[in-house]
């Protein structure tokens, strides 16, 4: 780090050329790290989600050792919850989560039919979602809890 006195401040600017910067630079960018090996493992699913988005503490960035790693996945209609493929597909993504995180995965996974059924009764979840939601696949939460998906 090099330092700069800017009264009443001391300006901190990264010396990139420090044996440590590339450690340095890839802890900054771990949230993305994360957040790009979730949506390349969602690309390699074969039955294709309608919605997956991270949110909650980990979507926010105030999340901590404690703090699950909160992931809502839709499924469409026509795939049945209890499909093996399909059940298969997001307990390897809970599984993966675990591992390159250290946190749990607090999976809610529901069918287009039970997420425009969270909205219709208001569920506190859905107002966490429309806050906080980072898209991964699919169509983003946000149309789908408005209703566009058809």
């Amino acid at each position: 780090m090099e330092v700069q006195e800017a009264t009443p401040s001391l300006l901190y600017t990264l010396n990139r050329d420090h044996v440590a910067a590339p450690a340095v630079l890839a802890l900054a960018d771990i949230r993305s790290e994360f957040i790009r090996r979730i949506r390349d493992h969602v690309r390699t699913w074969e039955l294709r989600p309608v919605s997956v988005a991270v949110f909650g503490s980990m979507a926010r960035g105030d999340g901590d050792v404690e703090s699950d790693v909160d992931v809502f996945v839709v499924r469409p209609d026509q795939v049945d919850g209890e499909d093996v493929t399909w059940r298969k597909q997001v307990s390897d993504l809970s599984d993966a989560i675990a591992r390159w995180s250290g946190n749990r995965a607090s999976m809610i996974e529901v069918s287009v039919r039970e997420a425009r059924g969270m909205q219709d009764r208001l569920e506190p979840v859905v107002d966490e979602l429309a806050r906080d939601a980072v898209h991964i696949a699919g169509r983003p939460v946000a149309d789908l809890l408005g209703g566009s998906i058809s």
